[in-house]
């Protein structure tokens, strides 16, 4: 609902509006008229702006939805009370520093992920960035900037952005790219100092010329002359000769307001460092901190990380920024090829140009920056050597790149790890381009390639040469098999980075015996592992395991209560090749196998108490090593420990909405020929059965279904029995054979009582309260599902006890009682969210949504059932028959209310929530 102009421009009229179902104001941007007409922009708007939707940064104002109705193109954005800094800049004048440089850095970590992500902005300026009332800044109106020569260019066609703002090759006609919008953004933060632009001119022809062919204006008469080198580079004509990203200009902006000199751009780069072949991506933070060390006093940086982490460029980049702090130079020695330490004093004599010196003589006082790439293969020896070096001259600093820390006191390490996901991309970007393949804008292939290669800058650009080969799609299919894929470096590149798996055998050969032995054992965690588990399988000692994290091979997660411990994808995948060529494999994969078929043993009591919670998450973070422990035991035939798990994780998987996982291996005993025995075979089957009726495989779950009633009657077992004529009833009801099914439940009921076996009583009455709700029997149903209710809070699980009290509520809001209802689902909902079932929840939000279609708030219902089915795809189920007809009633009746179409943007809207927001849609005041 559009309640008033917040205003008006020549793109179009900005609107205040309220959406309904979510209860929020959002502004709502309706473009000109003839915008829709301009077939090229209009392509690209709908285009752009699906991507700006997926862009997900907190200093971007993010872009709900956007789209094209009665011909005019409109987008819904986040709402932010406030003004613009544009604005702010006209009314109180330029910014204090340190307040500029806090919000240009917001905004440049905004516009860097916008690159990141393949999007331009096209018309960075002050009046598109929005600041809240606690003066927080959005970046807003991405790729919005059109050719329009009434009030922008004064050549039709040829011009996009403000000109205030435009970078010169954008005059002279070229394409708008990053390092435009990189201009446009520097000119935005010499305003944000000195009130004004750059470039003032009275003509426009003026103001143009004066950004081709002008030097930027002094900041001196604001006192911020130290600047004016900062914003010359950034400024500059030519886009080669710019900062490569926002976040470098923004640091460089720091340092020099520190009193610090800026970074060299390349054409400055320092004559006795190895000029690097490709452009600086990313690294910022490390960058930043390493620096920040050194500045402060720190004489030795050590850069670790494993292979292929870019540990040499990034070294290189923070010796030529800080080359300027070194008055008698800065000099770097790369040490890959040297295996003798002995002869690593006379290499750094050779390097100072005294070849006949002793290094230490060589240095003497001299202000120096020293750079030694690749040192691991000198180890320990040479930490002798820098130690001594650093006593004997005073004033040399040290850069040391290295696998693993040289454990000296002096030494302050930076650890390099795998880039971030968004500079991965930039980086994959950045190469395909260079090999001649440029990648489309936000292809998803891309961010899946680079997840795959654990984002590890070696590992990215190896993918991205590939493309040679094979489009982004192929090369994701293959990379299962990372170490044959990720060939074919640069042939000037040394043989160890040509290949992933050179890299890696450079750093295995560095291992002493009894390192390369645990690095092989762990290869059988997936997915991580805790100390307990590494020492009960891998025969672990401590300094051991200390060696292989020193050497960067393994690292450690303290993102829970407990440390875990894994290694990159890659690693994982070069360390199972070794493990897989051990002589104790197969002892390493039973003991494996013995740990977490004790854990999920010891589970099953645990995630029953109060601590419930807490084992089913770490149940989640051991999954993918219990999937290996499961795959193990067939592998070895070993049936009794494969069902014994399988059963052991029955609950969690059900919880956690694991079906596939379930019915995978659960089904599993239904084999013959694995030696399982009937005690462990007959439940599994049952559990198997009803996790594929749950996943709509109606006839599997039938067929286990039988073979489970066939081995439970084989053996005289009438609880298993009970147990097995659930799933079987289930199907039938499924198939419309409601007589059937009463049947299945009955005898179950009455079996299961026998047995007192309380979990299958319950379930067994929860299922006849399903059949008098097919049966319209809504008061009957929910005497049953009280009763079931009952039985859960007596003992049962608390996923038992969600689903009988969301029955409960069901059978109210069908009873036409939906205030009590509603209360209810809330009760069930909580529970829900507590064990983390999402499949429950879904349920509940469908009752939500028939509870609101039938107090007539069809936008409400609409909403509630598109999340519903959201949260249903992301787990893979489906309603059930009798579930399915219920919803479709709420769904008929909600769309005739509001029309299809609009019905239909609602439910869109709904099914794109995540898992929190569907939760909270339901708890908010107004909701239903």
């Amino acid at each position: 609902m559009l309640e008033r102009v917040l205003g008006r421009g020549g793109m179009g009229v900005v609107w205040l509006a309220r959406e309904e179902g979510l209860a929020r104001r959002v502004a709502v941007k309706v473009l000109a008229p003839d915008l829709a007409a301009d077939e090229d922009f209009r392509r690209r708007f709908l285009t752009e702006m699906r991507l700006a939707a997926s862009l997900d940064h907190p200093h971007v104002c993010p872009v709900y939805r956007a789209g094209e109705e009665d011909g005019v193109l409109y987008l819904a954005l986040r709402y932010v009370p406030g003004e613009d800094l544009g604005s702010s800049l006209a009314q109180t004048g330029p910014l204090e520093p340190e307040r500029a440089l806090a919000l240009v850095r917001d905004l440049a970590g905004a516009l860097d992920a916008a690159h990141a992500h393949g999007l331009l902005h096209r018309d960075v300026k002050p009046e598109n960035v929005l600041l809240d009332e606690e003066r927080n800044a959005y970046l807003a109106d991405f790729g919005l900037a059109r050719s329009n020569a009434a009030s922008r260019a004064t050549v039709a066609g040829s011009l996009t952005g403000t000109v205030a703002y435009l970078a010169p090759e954008r005059i002279e006609g070229g394409e708008a790219t990053r390092a435009s919008d990189l201009y446009a953004f520097a000119c935005l933060v010499y305003c944000a100092l000195a009130g004004t632009p750059p470039f003032v001119r009275e003509h426009e022809a003026a103001l143009l010329y004066a950004h081709v062919r002008d030097a930027p204006p002094s900041l001196a008469e604001h006192g911020l002359g130290r600047l004016d080198p900062v914003f010359a580079r950034a400024l500059a004509k030519q886009p080669v000769e710019r900062y490569e990203s926002c976040r470098e200009l923004v640091t460089a902006l720091g340092q020099a307001l520190a009193g610090g000199e800026p970074e060299p751009g390349l054409h400055a780069w320092p004559a006795t460092l190895p000029r690097p072949q490709t452009a600086f991506v990313g690294r910022e933070r490390e960058l930043t901190q390493a620096a920040e060390i050194v500045v402060d006093g720190a004489r030795l940086v050590t850069l670790t990380g494993p292979g292929g982490t870019g540990k040499t460029r990034l070294g290189l980049e923070l010796a030529a920024r800080l080359a300027s702090r070194f008055e008698d130079g800065v000099h770097w020695l790369l040490l890959a090829a040297l295996r003798d330490v002995e002869l690593l004093p006379a290499a750094i004599a050779r390097e100072l140009g005294e070849p006949e010196s002793d290094p230490a003589q060589a240095i003497g006082e001299r202000r120096l920056l020293l750079g030694l790439d690749n040192l691991e293969q000198l180890l320990p020896e040479a930490a002798d050597v820098v130690a001594d070096l650093l006593i004997a001259c005073p004033n040399l600093t040290m850069i040391v790149t290295s696998r693993a820390p040289l454990h000296l006191r002096a030494e302050r390490e930076v650890p390099v790890p795998a880039l971030e996901e968004i500079e991965a991309v930039d980086l994959f970007v950045r190469r395909a381009e260079q090999n001649g393949f440029p990648t489309e804008p936000g292809d998803p292939d891309v961010c899946e390639i680079v997840r795959r290669v654990d984002c590890l800058p070696l590992a990215v650009e190896l993918a991205a040469a590939r493309l040679r080969m094979m489009p982004p799609a192929t090369l994701v299919a293959r990379l299962d098999q990372r170490l044959r894929v990720l060939t074919g470096g640069p042939r000037d590149a040394p043989a160890r980075q040509q290949t992933l798996s050179a890299t890696l055998d450079w750093s295995h050969e560095l291992l002493p015996p009894d390192e390369q032995r645990l690095f092989a054992r762990l290869a059988v965690f997936v997915g991580g592992f805790s100390l307990e588990a590494a020492e009960a399988v891998s025969e672990l000692d401590l300094d051991t395991m200390q060696g292989l994290l020193d050497a960067s091979l393994l690292r450690r997660r303290d993102d829970s209560e407990e440390p875990r411990y894994s290694m990159l994808a890659v690693i994982q995948e070069y360390a199972a090749g070794k493990l897989a060529a051990a002589e104790d494999r197969d002892r390493v994969h039973q003991a494996h196998a013995a740990f977490f078929l004790e854990l999920a043993e010891g589970s099953q009591a645990g995630s029953r108490g109060t601590e419930g919670t807490a084992w089913l998450d770490r149940l989640e973070a051991e999954h993918d090593n219990l999937r290996a422990a499961l795959a193990w035991a067939e592998h070895a035939r070993d049936g009794e420990s494969l069902v014994r798990i399988a059963l052991a994780l029955r609950d969690f998987w059900g919880t956690h909405s694991h079906f596939r996982d379930a019915q995978r291996w659960l089904g599993e005993a239904q084999r013959d020929d694995l030696g399982a025995s009937a005690a462990h075979r007959v439940p599994a089957l049952v559990t198997a059965s009803y996790m594929s009726w749950r996943l709509g495989d109606l006839d599997r779950a039938e067929e286990l279904g039988q073979a489970a009633l066939a081995l439970a009657e084989r053996e005289n077992d009438s609880a298993g029995k009970g147990r097995a004529l659930l799933p079987l009833g289930f199907v039938a009801q499924a198939r419309d054979d409601l007589a059937l099914a009463a049947r299945c439940y009955d005898e179950s009921l009455t079996l299961s009582r026998e047995a007192g076996d309380a979990v299958a009583e319950l379930t067994a009455i929860n299922a006849g309260g399903n059949i008098e709700i097919e049966r319209g029997d809504y008061e009957r149903a929910r005497k049953l599902f009280v009763a079931a209710k009952g039985i859960a809070e007596a003992g049962g699980s608390a996923q038992n006890l969600g689903i009988a009290t969301l029955n409960v509520g069901m059978a109210e809001v069908l009873a036409g009682r939906r205030d009590e209802g509603r209360e209810t689902l809330a009760e069930a909902l909580r529970g829900f969210v507590e064990i983390g079932q999402r499949h429950g929840a879904a349920f509940t939000l469908m009752i939500y949504g028939v509870a609101a279609a039938a107090d007539g708030d069809a936008r409400d219902a609409a909403v509630l059932l598109g999340a519903a089915d959201g949260l249903l795809e992301q787990v893979g189920v489906d309603l059930e028959r009798a579930e399915r007809g219920i919803y479709e009633n709420a769904a008929e009746s909600s769309r005739a209310a509001l029309g299809p179409e609009e019905w239909q943007r609602a439910h869109d809207e709904g099914a794109a929530l995540g898992f929190e927001e569907a939760v909270e849609l339901a708890r908010s005041p107004g909701s239903p």
